[in-house]
């Protein structure tokens, strides 16, 4: 996961991460920053969701485009879930997909827990 730092300089230099930004006052949300040797045709993010106490709140699927040959990109990991207090994003694991993506596949899919 990239720094405050790191995203910050990020999100400066791409507009549309600074939109996107915004929603991360109101929601639960987290950063990752993926590459890879031989590019991806697109890129699917599984994360999961934790209250203050670290109870699960639910399981968050992120799915963004891909990228070409080493090309890092930031993905933000932007939850439904209203920012109440601490809660945050962990658990995370990252796809890069070689095939082609389904249709109608969900660009960010939430399922609630319990």
């Amino acid at each position: 996961m990239p720094t405050s730092k790191e995203l910050v300089g990020v999100i400066s230099a791409k507009g549309n991460l600074a939109t996107q930004v915004a929603a991360c006052k109101k929601f639960v949300c987290g950063a990752v920053q993926v590459a890879a040797e031989q590019g991806c045709l697109w890129w699917e993010i599984d994360s999961k969701v934790f209250a203050q106490s670290k109870e699960l709140i639910g399981n968050l699927q992120t799915v963004s485009s891909g990228t070409t040959s080493r090309e890092l990109k930031t993905i933000l990991l932007i939850s439904p879930e209203p920012l109440e207090t601490l809660e945050f994003i962990d658990s995370i694991e990252v796809v890069c997909h070689q095939e082609t993506r389904p249709p109608g596949l969900q660009s960010v899919t939430f399922t609630k827990v319990g």
